[in-house]
């Protein structure tokens, strides 16, 4: 019998579904659903436990789940061999739809409190990955950062106001605070 933690709350599964090395999964701020990729697909799963429930499947492979604050949508990403792409998916009619339609490498998405707005990493210009914004309404998008190396996992505060994100610059990894009105620390 495996015992799993999820939001705090105990599950007793009585099988392991599957075994793997990148395993993603996000817990429902509004419900406590689950959503996980499994076998490059993507399901949820109900917070008081039960059958997983495919939501997403593709020919490609599915990663990342996060849910929308408002829990109506997943952000996820693809990953084929032209690289990864984001998309959203509403969960009531998962139709996935490409967050940017250009050719272009997208990785680590995450949502903006507000539910307007993404972040996520990309490698738009071929000197490695910076952190990028769309406002989804608009499509508008600009670049919030711009380092040598790589700038990935960006999470915004609970507020909204800040964020955080990985820099890697040749062997150095570091956690980099982007408070509202502040220089970076």
């Amino acid at each position: 019998m495996l015992l799993v933690l999820v939001a705090g709350a105990p599950l007793m599964a009585n099988d392991v579904v599957t075994t793997g090395d990148d395993l993603g999964a996000d817990v429902s701020s509004v419900d406590g659903r689950i959503a996980m990729d499994l076998a490059g697909d993507i399901w949820t799963l109900p917070a008081s436990g039960g059958q997983a429930e495919l939501l997403i499947d593709e020919s490609f492979v599915l990663r990342r789940p996060r849910w929308a604050p408002d829990g109506t949508a997943l952000l996820y990403q693809s990953a084929t061999s032209d690289g990864n792409r984001i998309w959203i998916a509403d969960v009531d009619s998962p139709s996935p739809r490409l967050v940017n339609d250009g050719d272009v490498h997208e990785q680590d998405a995450a949502w903006h409190p507000d539910g307007d707005r993404i972040v996520f990493s990309t490698d738009r210009d071929g000197n490695g990955l910076d952190i990028w914004e769309v406002d989804l309404p608009s499509g508008l998008e600009w670049r919030l950062t711009s380092h040598p190396g790589d700038e990935t996992e960006p999470a915004w505060s609970r507020d909204g106001r800040d964020l955080v994100y990985v820099l890697h610059e040749g062997t150095s990894w570091s956690l980099v605070l982007r408070e509202h009105g502040q220089a970076e620390e």
